[in-house]
């Protein structure tokens, strides 16, 4: 499977996509989720959330992508839903659903909370593992 992967890649046939939610918009949207303030506290100092995504896709979808990109992504199992808007000559929004097994890479970033663990104040990228 790696080495039809690794020749289909050289063969411009797939293409890695990086995906990512800059880190003040990520903190901003779980201070804004009281559901997602409440799961996350659930885990404890084990709690992570996802800020980065590198996936494997077909090399003839990257033409439907452009730099800079407004991208709202819903999280789920299987399959991650992305929802890609563009804003510039040709805008546009493209829906593409992609199988978890396209993720190639993600970094987790570890909760920095508040004494009374109701507010994330900041995130630490978490590299154990790497």
């Amino acid at each position: 499977m790696l080495a039809v992967a690794t020749d289909r890649a050289r063969n411009d046939q797939l293409k890695l996509m990086h995906v990512y939610v800059m880190i003040r918009d990520l903190i901003d949207a779980l201070n804004a989720s009281s559901d997602a303030l409440g799961e996350l506290r659930r885990y404890g100092n084990d709690a992570r959330v996802v800020s980065d995504c590198l996936f494997l896709i077909q090399g003839q979808e990257t033409t439907s992508f452009q730099t800079d990109v407004d991208v709202r992504a819903v999280a789920g199992v299987d399959p991650l839903d992305v929802t890609l808007h563009n804003d510039h000559a040709q805008s546009g929004t493209i829906t593409v659903k992609y199988d978890h097994r396209v993720t190639y890479a993600y970094l987790l970033q570890k909760l920095e909370w508040n004494d009374a663990t109701t507010k994330i104040n900041g995130l630490t990228s978490d590299f154990q593992g790497l």
